[in-house]
């Protein structure tokens, strides 16, 4: 598993700097710059593939920095639960080591990960939208469970409304 730590050393012992810039959005998905600029590490180059759709519930996201995948977004329609969610992706995450975050939605948080389950409707499909963070920086386990626990309810919120995801009435 690449370890964000092995883009943080160059020469001298100093640690790497950003050279790249930081991205507008998140995978599509407009939320504050504050929230995710944390988990992208020091690099040099950055490549975004994919984003979230504005017309299909199931889509996906990755981020690379000087080659190696550091973010992987998905957003998935209705069916994943945060058990399901566990599973797919990078990672593989157990639930029981997972961390819940409170808010208005089913969240759940591990050191690379964080996963949201909500209710709202997508039209033409069955009700719930899921989203899935996963991030190999900061290595700190700490620092990554709390910057991803932040992220989580606003970057759900934002996808939601980003593929018409009603909350049910």
């Amino acid at each position: 598993m690449f370890t964000a730590g092995a883009l943080s050393a160059c020469g001298g012992g100093e640690p790497k700097e950003r050279s790249y810039e930081l991205p507008t959005d998140l995978c599509g998905v407009e939320v504050d710059q504050d929230l995710y600029d944390p988990i992208f590490p020091p690099g040099d180059d950055i490549d975004i593939s994919g984003s979230v759709s504005r017309e299909f519930p199931l889509s996906g996201c990755t981020v690379e920095v000087d080659g190696e995948e550091v973010i992987n977004l998905g957003t998935f329609p209705s069916g994943y639960d945060l058990e399901g969610l566990v599973v797919i992706g990078p990672y593989q995450n157990d639930l029981d080591e997972g961390e819940e975050v409170p808010g208005r939605y089913e969240m759940m948080v591990w050191p690379d990960a964080v996963f949201a389950v909500s209710d709202c409707v997508v039209p033409r499909y069955a009700p719930g939208f899921s989203v899935g963070l996963w991030a190999t920086y900061p290595d700190d386990e700490d620092d990554s469970r709390r910057i991803l626990a932040d992220l989580i309810e606003p970057l759900t919120a934002s996808a939601a409304q980003e593929v018409g995801c009603v909350e049910p009435e």
